[in-house]
């Protein structure tokens, strides 16, 4: 694991390197010390859950749940997005005051964002190379020819290729023993792969070589650099973490875990501008206004009709106070209230330390869901028309009349250990008032990712009805894309009542994303993953979003309300209905009609009805007369999709399409 890495990697630094026999490990050694490390990471894990009594409160039982999971999930989590994203992120990110991080360290951010990925990339490059190398062998089938592609591969061993042979038939080695043999011995070739120059980095780069020599020394430590340093602090304070390169020499530096930095960023960013409070405020409002930017982009991208306004200023009905909020996104008849926050998380709120946790979660999730909560009851006030509402209408940027769904996020520019995801244990635990109603917080590279995978508006909106839905209405562990990977196989359409108070453990349901990412980081082309649907139900909603009829958003989310399951169900009931309608033309009324409930005690429901030539003059009738027998029959139904199906004449995937409210 990473983490074991950075923590070995720390407790060696402790040391000068004269202290050190300096050789190639080998396997037993390997696997000695990467057994001990392991180790010691579970003790420092269970060390304090063993003061969690059963005798304490529940309440502050589940507060020191809480600080545990932050710390495990800082001791052990390596991932605020993936590679190219969050390098793309950092640059957009620091580019603006590039200028000022120059006049202080006499390089760029972006300098030291093109060094480490250098570095990344050379070293996968190194491995790739390592591993290329040992195929021929691995594949060889007898031991000569493994002996023989062993030497092929590296020339530029000492004993001659039939020493090595006659010691292998000597010992009575199988072939299978001869390449494990061979692997082992080619893995003392690995150190060879952490070793980086500044010539060699700046040749490559085009950066000036003092400038790559500038960043690695203030991203790298000596052997000793460590000694005074408390070992128990190393799992939650590893200084490794902000200067991941060891210095070994005046032009010599080795790295084996290049991509720490793109996951320590934001702490190696500030420890560069923590020096100068003047600096630190320019890095700070650059953060706040990227944070800002960025969601406002990845919205236009998720919604292209979407009309958007930023920094929406009012005043309370008593106009003693105003009011900002961040974003107000309005989409067909869904209005979004997104407040985007760049507050960082301060390592000791990582570390758990119950002040700092409970401040980081007043700024992240407490603050932001009041301020969204704010307006959104202000809108609901308007819209009834309350008294001192009728300046706010006036100004207010969209058309209230048009608008039925509220939904409210937070959009954060620093991952919070999925923290957000847990709105029930953070209440039970204090932290959060029970009467809160917490807005869903998405990262900005989670709404990237999000954005990307779900391939239209109906399905971004879905997603986000649902994820609202969520919060506070089932107890999960998962981060933001094992929600979204759930969402692929779900639609997040889970019955309450059959869950009960169990909690859902969501951790690595989003491995198909992550092998998408993974393959394209390796430039390897795929199809992204999609949710799952009848080819039916996509060409209903491809349509809907093309036409985009009154409320059509508003619809496409109740259509995916359907799963798969119930869609393919729903066809074969279709057209085995066609099929005796088109026989049977003269029938009772109601067998034209097939409705459709996503769940029981659901409020919204889709109607079929399949109609001959000479009824769909009179559709419009049939539609009304649905709709009522519907609201009639299902009290808590009020929205209502109803495609009409023409046996006759049929359009595909559908002739025409009404919304009904109750």
């Amino acid at each position: 694991m990473p983490s074991h890495v950075e923590l070995l990697q720390a407790l060696y630094l402790r040391s000068d390197l004269g202290r050190y026999n300096v050789r190639a490990g080998v396997s037993p050694d390997l696997k000695s010390i990467s057994e001990s490390i392991s180790q010691l990471s579970h003790q420092f894990h269970w060390k304090r859950l063993a003061f969690v009594e059963p005798s304490e409160d529940k309440k502050k039982r589940q507060k020191l749940f809480v600080q545990e999971h932050i710390r495990m999930a800082t001791q052990l989590v390596r991932n605020w997005g993936y590679y190219d994203q969050v390098k793309q992120f950092s640059e957009e990110l620091v580019q603006p005051i590039d200028l000022l991080f120059e006049k202080h360290h006499g390089f760029k951010a972006t300098a030291v964002i093109t060094v480490f990925d250098f570095i990344f990339h050379e070293w996968q490059k190194r491995l790739n190379s390592h591993w290329d190398h040992l195929k021929d062998m691995l594949s060889a089938n007898t031991i000569d020819d493994i002996v023989s592609a062993y030497y092929h591969a590296f020339p530029d061993l000492e004993d001659s290729e039939n020493q090595l042979l006659a010691e292998m038939k000597n010992r009575k080695a199988t072939s299978q023993q001869t390449k494990y043999v061979l692997w082992s011995h080619a893995d003392l070739r690995l150190q060879e792969t952490g070793f980086y120059f500044p010539e060699e980095i700046a040749m490559q780069t085009g950066l000036a070589q003092d400038v790559v020599k500038r960043v690695l020394e203030k991203h790298s430590l000596e052997f000793g650099a460590l000694k005074e340093n408390n070992v128990e602090y190393l799992f939650m304070d590893n200084p490794v973490w902000i200067r991941p390169a060891i210095k070994l020499g005046a032009d010599a530096y080795f790295c084996v875990a290049p991509q720490t930095f793109f996951v320590f960023l934001f702490e190696a960013l500030l420890s560069l501008v923590d020096h100068d409070s003047s600096f630190r405020a320019s890095y700070e409002g650059r953060r706040a206004e990227f944070t800002e930017r960025k969601a406002e982009e990845l919205f236009r991208k998720a919604f292209p009709d979407a009309s958007i306004t930023s920094n929406f200023r009012w005043l309370s009905p008593s106009r003693d106070q105003q009011f900002e909020s961040d974003l107000v996104v309005q989409v067909d008849s869904f209005l979004i209230l997104a407040e985007a926050k760049s507050g960082r998380i301060p390592p000791a709120a990582r570390r758990g330390a119950p002040e700092n946790l409970r401040e980081s979660i007043d700024d992240i999730l407490v603050h932001p869901s009041r301020q969204s909560q704010r307006l959104e009851e202000m809108i609901l006030s308007a819209k009834l028309g309350e008294d001192n509402t009728s300046e706010f209408v006036e100004a207010f940027p969209v058309d209230l009349a048009g608008v039925h769904n509220i939904l409210r996020l937070s959009i954060t520019l620093e991952d919070f250990a999925f923290l957000q995801t847990n709105v029930n244990g953070l209440k039970s635990a204090g932290y959060i008032p029970e009467n809160t109603r917490v807005a869903p917080v998405i990262t900005l590279s989670d709404l990237e990712v999000v954005v990307e995978i779900l391939g239209s508006s109906v399905e971004r909106m879905h997603y986000l009805t649902q994820r609202s839905e969520w919060d506070g209405r089932f107890d999960y562990i998962a981060d933001e894309i094992d929600l979204l990977g759930t969402y692929l196989k779900t639609g997040l359409s889970l019955d309450p009542k059959k869950v009960g108070k169990r909690s859902l453990v969501l951790l690595g349901a989003s491995e198909e994303i992550d092998n998408y990412y993974q393959s394209k980081i390796a430039g390897v082309f795929r199809e992204p993953p999609r949710l799952e649907m009848s080819r039916w139900w996509r060409d209903i909603l491809e349509r809907l979003e093309s036409v985009k009829t009154s409320n059509w958003l508003e619809a496409g989310v109740v259509f995916l309300g359907i799963d798969v399951d119930l869609q393919r169900k729903v066809e074969r009931r279709l057209r085995t209905l066609s099929r005796r309608v088109k026989v049977h033309r003269n029938r009772v009324k109601d067998e034209y009609c097939v409705v459709v409930l996503p769940q029981e005690d659901c409020r919204e429901a889709i109607a079929f009805l399949v109609l001959t030539e000479e009824q769909i003059a009179m559709r419009e009738v049939l539609i009304r007369d649905t709709a009522s027998n519907i609201y009639a029959e299902h009290t808590n139904v009020d929205k209502c999709a109803i495609i009409v199906l023409d046996v006759d004449s049929p359009i595909y995937p559908y002739g025409t399409l009404a919304w009904s409210t109750r």
